[in-house]
């Protein structure tokens, strides 16, 4: 079986998003799937090469078109552009299945191919991007293009044999949309539980921080508003009167990397709070393992209720007690551990979940080899992309399938 992953961005960047294509494609090749993908001409930096050889992995570009503003006459032109190379891409490749990914502008590309050439679609939802827009603050729920992106993903997922979603909220919501019950598939995020393993603390690298003796509390990953790392920082108002010798490090950049600062100023909180900015991605092993306690104190918007996040399960397959806020992306990471979760935007209630696991390493100790247990039963990579081969199955592609 061959497989053509059509997608908004992909590797050398380093996102979620990436990371799991990069999972994807990785454990589908494990399993004998023949896979390449195809960027669109959003991907960055604008590339004049046609394809590039990544980890293995063949990546077809797409031309930028150039515009700035990305306007509606922008999008048509991009979808259009877009269209025109995956078309190119198959007739070279001849896929047996057309697997577009989020955001749906380039369903509606690989789509209009897939009906052309007669190949099974299938559509994957990380997410939903207008809501995302909402939360970044580019529009409103009022707005036309908001409406527009969202019944134009309504009609992407229709069209679709198949309609993957990253979380029961996801599969819920397109279900709510019309999409029939038999048409869709909860493929979850992962992790590669061999590459996030288990590590001793590297002493020398707390050292090199300042940490040494310390009660190390992190949050790693982006840094934008609806992560409620604000909360965070409040919150340790509170956990440092009780408990000098914690730290909080956090690791990442964004947005509000600025305002974040300043909240922490505020808050006359000092070097209690430690921003280390974007570091190196083969140095994330040594922040987890620094950390004593993970933090994850999203806020409450339409997207993050319905989106599951990657990095805590990072966190959790290395073995890393974690707190989350108690909105549906993060319960359904861990729903067996009450103790984990907190009411979302209560400070006070973070801070006492926060004290609770620095007094009692011991408790920090069992939820985390909990946590890493239920992630090698549930949430390891190769398990979880072995459900791809059902979506494909019911689209009308047998596992073992060469013509």
């Amino acid at each position: 079986m061959k497989v053509l992953h059509v997608l908004n961005h992909s590797v050398p960047h380093t996102d979620g998003y990436c990371i799991r294509t990069l999972n994807i494609l990785r454990f589908q090749e494990k399993a004998g799937i023949d896979v390449a993908g195809i960027t669109s001409p959003h991907h960055e930096p604008p590339t004049e090469l046609s394809a590039e050889t990544i980890e293995g992995f063949r990546f077809y570009r797409t031309r930028s078109v150039g515009l700035s503003a990305r306007s509606v006459i922008h999008e048509l032109q991009a979808i259009k552009r877009f269209k025109k190379r995956i078309l190119e891409v198959v007739k070279e490749e001849r896929p047996q299945i057309i697997h577009s990914h989020s955001p749906c502008l380039w369903g509606v590309a690989a789509s209009g191919v897939a009906r052309r050439m007669r190949i099974p679609f299938v559509y994957e939802v990380r997410g939903i991007w207008e809501d995302a827009s909402v939360d970044q603050g580019r529009i409103t729920t009022k707005s036309l293009k908001y409406r527009l992106s969202r019944a134009l993903e309504s009609w992407v997922a229709k069209r679709a044999q198949g309609v993957v979603g990253i979380s029961d909220g996801l599969v819920q919501e397109f279900y709510s949309r019309g999409v029939p019950q038999n048409r869709l598939w909860k493929i979850a995020n992962g992790v590669d539980v061999d590459a996030f393993a288990p590590v001793q603390p590297d002493n020398g690298f707390r050292n090199r921080l300042g940490l040494e003796g310390r009660s190390v509390v992190a949050y790693i990953g982006s840094l934008y508003e609806w992560e409620g790392v604000d909360d965070l920082i409040r919150a340790f108002v509170r956990v440092h009167e009780l408990n000098q010798q914690a730290t909080l490090v956090i690791v990442g950049g964004g947005d509000i990397l600025p305002a974040l600062k300043n909240v922490a100023a505020e808050c006359q909180l000092g070097d209690t709070v430690r921003f280390m900015g974007k570091v190196p991605h083969t140095d994330i092993l040594k922040y987890y393992s620094a950390a004593d306690l993970l933090v994850y104190p999203r806020k409450r918007t339409r997207n993050v209720e319905l989106v599951t996040p990657l990095k805590p399960l990072e966190a959790m397959a290395l073995g890393k007690a974690i707190i989350g806020s108690d909105i549906g992306g993060i319960r359904e990471l861990f729903p067996a551990q009450p103790l984990c979760i907190y009411p979302q935007g209560n400070s006070q209630a973070l801070a006492d979940r926060i004290l609770t696991f620095l007094a009692d390493p011991s408790l920090s100790k069992r939820i985390g080899d909990e946590m890493r247990e239920y992630v090698i039963s549930e949430r390891r990579w190769d398990k979880i992309v072995a459900g791809y081969h059902a979506v494909y199955a019911a689209a009308g592609i047998p596992r073992n399938s060469t013509t």
